[in-house]
């Protein structure tokens, strides 16, 4: 989760609470949250000034990382300082407004970006009364850059606690910038293909790992990297399963497998890499309904490298019970 998602949700969750812990914490306006006003709280449906506040806020934030604006907050701004929240300014007829916001988010700004999200958050989180707070979600966009579509027809940016017009040569490079790919773990369980430990028999399962581009654009040079491997071990012996090379590591609990320029991800499509095999616990069938209640019987942290993307970085972990599902175990 990023952290425009992050505000987002953490507002949403909190209800009217959270809206009152705002301006009475003071919170400052940042490069990913942004709080508004009304053009005129006490009159129904979005006036002309607030499609024109939303278009430049669509733009400047799908443009950069990401943001959220919240609506109803009076954050008035002092010389050389960042804007603050200090109070709540309810909006009436808060579900018309809303509407109104739904249908203008396709028509403010271009190109669209399909991520936008306006949610309510009513006074004393009672829907009956129609009045309050709209918070608005801006995801970082895969199709920049964002024009808005208000009095002057500029692109702009998110910088600092405020949105500016992008100059003339940022404009250039992001009209020349191409899609980047964007990678995920994929872990693919296996009972056909057994594993054979010593002093063990078979294990009951492997899990295939490998790296999936849900992107754009085609990913090479790709790395994975393994670490805190938990009830796992790298299935070495399997030597030309490889798609990637092993890499040596200076930290003797990573382990690391890189791609070349020919190790190409298209969009859509995925390579396995590695085969990780059971060990302790979950080596053998009859121990695993004993650990059926475990919700972390299986882990491991990772990352993933590609050039013009940020590191992806995670957990994968996998319950006792969805192990003894998949195997079928009545336990």
């Amino acid at each position: 989760m990023n952290n425009a998602e992050s505000i987002y949700y953490k507002i949403i969750d909190g209800g009217y609470e959270k809206i009152k812990s705002i301006y009475q914490e003071q919170w400052e306006e940042t490069v990913f949250i942004d709080f508004k006003r009304k053009s005129a709280p006490s009159i129904g449906g979005a006036q002309r000034p607030d499609k024109s506040i939303y278009s430049e806020a669509l733009s400047g934030f799908s443009n950069t990382s990401g943001g959220v604006i919240v609506w109803g907050i009076s954050a008035p701004g002092l010389q050389d300082k960042a804007d603050v929240a200090i109070g709540e300014e309810p909006i009436f007829e808060l579900k018309r407004f809303l509407t109104d916001l739904n249908n203008a988010t396709s028509q403010v700004f271009v190109p669209a970006n399909p991520g936008v999200r306006n949610t309510a958050i009513y006074l004393n989180d009672d829907e009956e009364c129609d009045k309050g707070f709209i918070v608005t979600l801006v995801p970082q966009s895969d199709f920049t850059p964002h024009r808005a579509i208000n009095k002057d027809h500029k692109y702009y940016l998110r910088s600092g606690d405020s949105f500016v017009m992008m100059e003339h040569s940022i404009l250039e490079d992001q009209f020349g910038r191409r899609q980047k790919p964007k990678l995920k773990i994929r872990v693919r369980l296996d009972d056909q293909q057994h594993y054979f430990l010593p002093n063990s028999g078979n294990a009951p399962f492997t899990l295939i790992i490998g790296i999936e581009n849900e992107g754009k654009y085609i990913a090479t040079y790709p790395c994975i990297k393994l670490m805190a491997l938990n009830n796992l071990k790298i299935g070495n012996e399997l030597g030309d399963h490889y798609n990637l090379s092993r890499l040596r590591q200076s930290e003797d609990e990573v382990q690391a497998y890189v791609g070349g320029r020919d190790d190409v991800i298209y969009p859509g499509s995925y390579i396995d890499v590695i085969k990780l095999i059971p060990i302790g616990k979950v080596e053998k069938y009859e121990f695993i309904c004993f650990f059926i209640r475990e919700d972390t019987l299986i882990s491991f942290n990772y990352e993933l490298y590609a050039p013009d993307i940020v590191p992806v970085k995670g957990v994968y972990t996998l319950s006792g019970e969805e192990i003894s599902d998949f195997l079928g175990l009545i336990c």
